[in-house]
């Protein structure tokens, strides 16, 4: 995945300089270059909208840089849940392992309902 971005203020500092077809010849060139390296889906963050335009003109794929931080960060909470269940299954896998037997956890584990049960139906 390739991105570009741009910051406002430098597109706001050089605009009196730069010819205004200066964005979309500079994506055109930078968006060929992407493609002759491989990249067969380009994808541009900016929240410049002019660069936005040009690089949709060239077929990249353009994302505002608040949608792309919050997908870095709903990825981010996605990931450690991820980490945090593989952690919980792996510690009961070692307590088994170093413990018990699997058919002998099983056993247990019936006889826990087993025990449940009999305990609800005599209150």
């Amino acid at each position: 995945m390739a991105s570009g971005s741009a910051s406002g203020s430098a597109s706001e500092s050089l605009a009196g300089t730069v010819p205004p077809n200066a964005h979309s010849i500079a994506w055109k060139y930078a968006v060929r270059a992407l493609r002759e390296d491989g990249c067969p889906r380009i994808w541009v963050a900016t929240s410049d909208s002019l660069q936005q335009h040009a690089a949709h003109y060239l077929g990249a794929y353009v994302w505002s840089c608040k949608i792309l931080i919050s997908e870095i960060n709903d990825s981010k909470s996605d990931y450690e849940e991820e980490l945090l269940e593989q952690r919980t299954y792996s510690m009961q896998g070692r307590m088994l392992e170093n413990g018990l037997k699997p058919e002998v956890a099983d056993a247990l584990k019936d006889l826990k309902i087993k025990l449940e049960e009999f305990e609800r139906s005599q209150t």
